[in-house]
């Protein structure tokens, strides 16, 4: 049998005796891409929704008008409104149980209609950020409108607020025709610019185009992937310091087995344990995000290419170390930063443009760029062979340098 066969089978068998690792390795992708999905609500989990309890103290046509164009049907279905009295409204948001309460006082339909300061009171959840914005930036809009709505039609606004003259219940023939006139006039004033209107809006259906951008479900799974794979690679590249520790580099060189064939089946062992998290992996998440299987092969055989690529540069980096602890810390040190910047904690597409061009040139977030255009079915045949003579090339200038560090260092302590 072969040298490196040999060595191949011994690293296999080791890992298989330390199954805590390999579970680690393993899990740790399905672990943190299914807490991902637990914390967006699923596959197809709800949309946010903004819960504003309103304390109504006058209840009238107008603010039973507003309350309702709040929480129709037609905002998208973001906003629920629910009409509460001030003690309880207080109590929920207190309780959490809301995203803001606000309060419509006494007085706030005649101040609407006479141009009158009024203060409306919202208190929001100090727990959320975003929905409780929505409710304030939607009164500040509504505020707007009112300002111009006075500009327009202020004057038959403020008649109506007055009421019938003399204590009457109805307005008399003469006020309705001054009311009508004067809003007939506000209208004509507007007619230049709404007949017809100086916008127009134009639908035209054009057919979708191609695009260079990777659908948002594809986004995360490299990176997690790749998470596990970095992991497993900085494991089996300290191993080298526990064999160096138990006395094995230095028999190797008592026989016939060259470093070159040791070296190279302990990497083949990592290879075959990271084909196996990127099956895992993908089979998961490509069956859960309902992308084709065909991109399976492909995909699978790409993830475990760059492995060799991990594998082959922490076991670069810890031979420089002077220990085993040292090599620990150092691969920890280096392993961080690249998977901060390599798309396995956020995607590249959502952090900042000079970081995200910083991490597409780390060895691991160029190798996630790749996979996900092999699972968005973008990825051309050329450019992929190229990429992965590239990493073969890279795999084995770095296997020659760890070697060249363990015959001059580590063979000799």
């Amino acid at each position: 049998m072969p040298h490196w066969l040999l060595a191949l089978r011994k690293d296999l068998t080791r890992f298989l005796k330390d199954p805590l690792a390999l579970f680690l390795w393993f899990c740790l992708p399905l672990v943190v891409g299914g807490m991902c999905i637990v914390a967006m609500g699923g596959r197809s989990g709800p949309a946010p929704k903004v819960h504003l309890l309103v304390a109504d103290e006058e209840d009238n046509p107008l603010t039973r008008f507003l309350l309702n164009g709040l929480g129709q049907a037609g905002n998208g279905g973001l906003m629920q409104v629910e009409k509460v009295d001030r003690q309880a409204g207080q109590k929920r948001l207190e309780n959490g149980e809301a995203s803001a309460f606000m309060i419509l006082p006494k007085g706030f339909t005649q101040a609407v209609l006479n141009e009158e300061k009024v203060t409306v009171a919202i208190r929001t959840n100090p727990s959320q950020y975003f929905l409780p914005r929505m409710v304030v930036e939607g009164m500040k809009l509504l505020a707007e409108g009112h300002f111009y709505l006075h500009r327009i039609l202020g004057q038959p606004l403020k008649t109506i607020a007055q009421g019938p003259a003399g204590g009457a219940a109805l307005f008399d023939d003469n006020s309705i025709s001054t009311i009508s006139v004067a809003i007939n006039q506000a209208v004509r004033g507007l007619e230049k610019y709404l007949v017809p209107p100086v916008l127009q809006l134009e639908t035209k259906k054009v057919a979708p185009k191609p695009s260079g951008e990777t659908p948002i479900r594809i986004l995360f799974l490299p990176g997690f992937l790749f998470m596990g794979i970095l992991f497993a690679a900085q494991g089996i590249g300290i191993d080298i310091w526990k064999e160096q520790k138990s006395g094995v580099l230095q028999r190797v060189f008592t026989t016939p087995v060259s470093l070159t064939a040791f070296l190279g089946g302990k990497i083949l062992a990592g290879v075959v344990v990271a084909m196996g998290i990127s099956l895992t992996c993908l089979t998961a998440g490509m069956l859960y995000l309902e992308i084709p299987l065909s991109r399976l092969p492909l995909a699978t055989a790409w993830a475990a290419l760059s492995g060799l690529l991990m594998i082959t540069l922490m076991l670069a980096i810890v031979v420089f170390a002077t220990s085993e602890r040292a090599a620990s810390v150092l691969s920890f040190s280096i392993l961080w930063p690249l998977m901060m910047l390599g798309g396995s904690m956020f995607p590249l597409e959502v952090m900042p443009r000079w970081m995200s061009s910083i991490g597409r040139w780390t060895p691991n977030g160029w190798a996630v760029g790749q996979l996900k255009l092999i699972l968005a079915g973008k990825a051309a045949s050329g450019p992929l062979a190229g990429a992965a003579l590239a990493v073969l090339a890279v795999s084995l200038a770095l296997l020659i340098l760890g070697k060249y560090r363990i015959q001059r260092s580590m063979i000799r302590s």
